[in-house]
């Protein structure tokens, strides 16, 4: 294949990505010729994804669907974590531990601080998934 002919296809890969295993098994290529057109197009297809990035957080619908956008009427109730908490048969700790095993970086002072003072700093995502399961498991 010469390199005309390996950009005609290089192009024609792009632009059809739907069809690309019909485009590959209807071309005369080698082994070589085959896994170096693989690499280009998987090189472009990244190059494309980096250079879409995700949408800001306030207008990604996925994220909409999750539940994931703050509410600024949604705040956390402290003395309602704590009856949860207690309830639950749960320590300061025990949240703080459960809290870093899910991935959060929150130790046994935030949860105490969130209980007794302020809770500005909890992502409304975590309370409302975190509490409902609290709850009900």
């Amino acid at each position: 294949m010469n390199d005309d002919e390996r950009d005609r296809l290089v192009a024609e890969l792009l632009e059809r990505p739907q069809e690309r295993e019909l485009i590959l098994r209807d071309a005369e290529l080698n082994d070589r010729e085959r896994v170096e057109l693989d690499g280009i197009v998987e090189t472009a297809d990244a190059l494309w994804l980096a250079a879409q990035g995700a949408p800001a957080l306030e207008d990604d619908p996925v994220a909409a669907m999750l539940g994931l956008l703050p509410d600024s009427e949604c705040r956390l109730d402290s003395a309602a974590l704590s009856r949860v908490r207690k309830r639950a048969q749960l320590s300061v700790s025990d949240v703080a531990a459960r809290l870093d095993e899910r991935g959060w970086q929150f130790d046994k002072s935030d949860v105490f601080r969130w209980e007794t003072r302020t809770a500005a700093d909890v992502p409304p995502p975590w309370y409302r998934q975190s509490l409902t399961s609290s709850e009900h498991g």
